[in-house]
């Protein structure tokens, strides 16, 4: 009798909360009559993936020298590695998206090709979700207004694009959100669903374990199930079980290949935060000084002060870089309002649910320099919140009809200065990657015959390495040109790449962007003039 009590009170919020939702009519009607239909998400998810994938291999023709570094170092050496049948272990990071590269690598053929795919697809899954979750949670109108923005984003449309795992785990943990806000009772496939996701989310980034904490945390204290506490909590022990069995067989691997279940080493980046950040490079912080540090429970045991005070510090500046980076100040200035007025409006369940399970994704954020890409999945929880302010001005600002248009002008402007920002900006990055390899790797294919080709080059970065289809070894760190080429003739590297990207950091070589300047150690096989780089063979 109790239970039910407690099921009816639910409904009745939420409801009543729908319903407050669903007199917002800040949008025109036929925009509501065309939101209507329940496969608008379907429609427009999809629609989405079709233009991005057509705009991705349209002009994102290589991978850029920032993120995708990681995808040609090391997604397609591992992708590689699986599809030889051997499965190899990252320090920072879990085998899931490389078996996921190496799956759409059968199917498309080409690696960068599959990279974007996963993400343009991704994409797509991440916006179809997020309209349901959103439309759950308030109503069409501000689902509709939220995928509108979000799709608009020019982060989010850049990593739209980007082949990495950024947009994956994106989808991933925005499908366990979704499973965890329509869970209303005990329900076995339900629970196996949400432990099994959790653990790929966990084995794509670790970072993914935040969802151990989240999810029984919300359960146990805001009961979407509508149990007593008993079941709660044993509904909470049942989904850690799975998350753990889902990840036994990684674990078990680590553990006899390398001597820890919990194999990894991104204690590192979070230790170069708080001791070596502002003083000496990532590099020179852990193989230029011998570190007690191994784990991430020597830094807690080691200064737990210190930490502490850095995750805190981390706040303001995550947040502030969040609403200027992320979103943008045009919406971050309203998310700061819809903030505060959280305070004012009473939150449903589910409503909660769905803002601690954010928090709890952005405080483990803290722990690491911020990116924007890390907080991709905060995005719709911004959004969302800036347009509670809108909601604000409807209950209690908006006395005529006239002041309506007032309210769909701002919000007509905010969607066009979004768009104006994402193409302006996305213009810029799409291409901009070394284009100029692709036309010395089809210049190498078509001239060198496959007998004839060597084995290694040595670049400052693996593009040039994966498109002559060589294996790559970073340029060695030496201080003149006569130590260089001792030491690639000591490892027996049979090309040498020199371009922009080389010359930035080596700016005592950069005599070698010029083919007739080249000493008699190397031979020019390809250059390109706009911009410079050659290919050279080591005699």
């Amino acid at each position: 009798m109790k239970n039910r009590k407690i099921r009816r009170s639910n409904k009745n919020q939420i409801k009543d909360q729908k319903m407050d939702a669903e007199k917002i009519n800040l949008l025109p009607p036929f925009i509501q009559k065309m939101i209507y239909p329940p496969r608008f998400a379907l429609i427009f998810s999809f629609l989405f993936f079709l233009i991005m994938l057509f705009v991705g291999f349209s002009y994102h023709k290589i991978g850029d020298f920032g993120v995708e570094t990681d995808f040609y170092w090391s997604y397609i050496p591992e992708a590689k590695q699986i599809l030889n049948g051997y499965i190899p272990i990252s320090s920072f990071r879990g085998p899931v998206y490389p078996i996921v590269l190496a799956l759409f690598h059968l199917i498309i053929g080409e690696f960068f090709k599959s990279g974007l795919f996963i993400s343009v697809l991704s994409a797509g899954i991440v916006i179809f979700f997020t309209y349901r979750i959103v439309q759950l949670l308030f109503s069409r109108e501000i689902a509709f207004v939220t995928v509108i923005l979000l799709s608009l984003n020019p982060v989010f449309v850049q990593y739209s694009y980007t082949a990495g795992t950024d947009m994956f785990f994106n989808a991933v943990i925005t499908c366990i959100l979704y499973f965890l806000l329509t869970t209303t009772s005990f329900s076995w496939p339900r629970l196996i669903v949400m432990g099994i996701m959790s653990g790929l989310a966990y084995l794509t980034r670790y970072n993914g374990i935040f969802i151990l904490l989240a999810v029984p945390f919300t359960i146990c204290i805001f009961n979407p199930i509508h149990s007593d506490l008993k079941k709660r909590f044993l509904f909470s022990l049942l989904f850690i079980l799975v998350f753990f069995i889902s990840i036994l067989p990684w674990g078990v691997y680590c553990l006899n290949e390398k001597g820890d279940f919990f194999y990894n080493h991104n204690y590192q980046n979070i230790a170069y935060e708080l001791f070596g950040k502002g003083k000496m490079s990532w590099d020179a912080f852990w193989f230029g000084n011998k570190s007690d540090i191994t784990s991430f429970g020597d830094i807690i045991i080691k200064t737990p002060g210190l930490f502490l005070l850095k995750m805190t510090r981390n706040i303001p500046d995550h947040f502030f870089n969040d609403l200027g980076k992320l979103t943008g100040w045009h919406i971050g200035c309203f998310v700061i309002v819809g903030l505060i007025s959280l305070f004012i409006n009473r939150l449903n369940r589910s409503q909660c649910i769905y803002y601690i399970f954010n928090l709890c994704f952005f405080g483990m954020l803290l722990m690491v320099f911020y990116g924007q890409r890390f907080s991709l999945f905060l995005l719709p929880f911004y959004i969302t919140i800036a347009f509670l302010t809108f909601i604000i001005i409807q209950k209690h600002l908006i006395k005529k009809s006239s002041h309506i248009y007032l309210v769909r002008a701002v919000l007509i402007f905010l969607i066009a200065f979004t768009l104006v920002r994402s193409y302006r900006f996305n213009s810029r990055n799409i291409n901009s990657g070394p284009r100029e390899i692709l036309s010395v790797s089809q210049w190498f294919k078509k001239h060198i015959p496959e007998n004839r080709r060597g084995q290694t080059v040595s670049a400052r970065k693996p593009h040039i390495a994966y498109y002559l289809g060589c294996k790559f070894v970073p340029i060695p760190f030496v201080n003149s040109w006569e130590e260089l080429i001792a030491e690639l003739k000591k490892k027996k590297i049979d090309y040498l790449y020199f371009g922009v990207m080389e010359a930035s950091t080596r700016s005592e070589l950069r005599f070698l962007l010029d083919p007739r300047q080249s000493p008699p150690e190397l031979s020019p096989i390809v250059y390109t003039k706009v911009p410079p780089s050659v290919l050279y063979q080591i005699r």
